[in-house]
């Protein structure tokens, strides 16, 4: 028997704030809200499995959008988004209002990753004196690896974590789930993946080339979560000239909770 699971997104509006930024008056203003429910691997749900679109009210206190999904319909992610629409289009608006019934003014997208069909980050603890029998590598307390060259590999198996067992301290705090040490190797991971991507003279012509799922879509992923709004060119301006803040974004973007 498949688990019940459940979502709620309550939406509250300043009606006269958004009225004025819409450029219609209040009493003219008509919204409602919309919620869908999407589930798949990648940047972007490939099933809907659910949809519920509700009136907005001007003076009431809000609106409470409550789902019911059953767990059997999702696959690696629930993707939970929200929109805001124009209800109807209104007969006194501005020229710059929107002017069509339907009209997108406010969304906002939550990602939660699910337990999937693999482990997206597979862990293994061996002596490094093995597999680094020379150099300093040896005496490190972890190693990632992944392949640039493997951009379109499935993200699940793309990279993988070694532990230095000869370093029991490590293992034992990772085995502890120690947030800050798990936060340190995410961050790792992120930016060698994501310097790796934007350092790449052909990064433009990989990103058009993603496919959802793959370690490029994750990639791009991390990045326009840690540099919302810039492009590819853009970033690696950021890694060359500020490495600093390059690292410091994938940093915060690697804090436990965060997708």
């Amino acid at each position: 028997m498949s688990a019940l699971v459940k979502a709620r997104r309550t939406i509250r509006v300043n009606w006269d704030a958004a009225a004025s930024d819409l450029r219609i008056s209040p009493e003219h203003l008509k919204l409602e809200i919309g919620v869908l429910v999407g589930t798949g691997k990648g940047r972007l749900p490939r099933l809907t499995v659910q949809r519920q679109r509700l009136p907005l009210e001007r003076f009431s206190p809000g609106v409470t959008v409550a789902l019911e999904v059953n767990g059997s319909h999702l696959a690696t992610v629930l993707d939970l988004h929200t929109e805001l629409y124009i209800a109807s289009v209104p007969d006194h608006g501005d020229l710059l209002s929107p002017s069509s019934e339907g009209a997108i003014v406010w969304d906002e997208r939550t990602r939660v990753l699910l337990e999937g069909d693999g482990p997206r980050f597979p862990v293994m603890a061996v002596p490094f004196s093995e597999i680094f029998p020379r150099g300093t590598a040896r005496r490190a307390p972890w190693h990632i690896h992944w392949t640039p060259s493997d951009w379109h590999r499935d993200f699940h198996g793309a990279l993988q974590l070694f532990l230095n067992t000869e370093r029991a301290e490590v293992v034992e705090r990772m085995q502890q789930g120690d947030t800050l040490l798990m936060q340190a190797v995410l961050a790792e991971a992120v930016t060698q993946v994501c310097s790796a991507l934007v350092l790449d003279p052909d990064a433009q012509d990989l990103a058009d080339a993603a496919e959802d799922g793959s370690l490029l879509s994750q990639a791009l992923y991390w990045l326009q979560l840690a540099f919302p709004r810039s492009t590819l060119a853009q970033m690696r301006e950021i890694a060359v000239h500020r490495p600093g803040e390059f690292g410091a974004s994938l940093l915060a973007l690697s804090e436990i909770g965060v997708p």
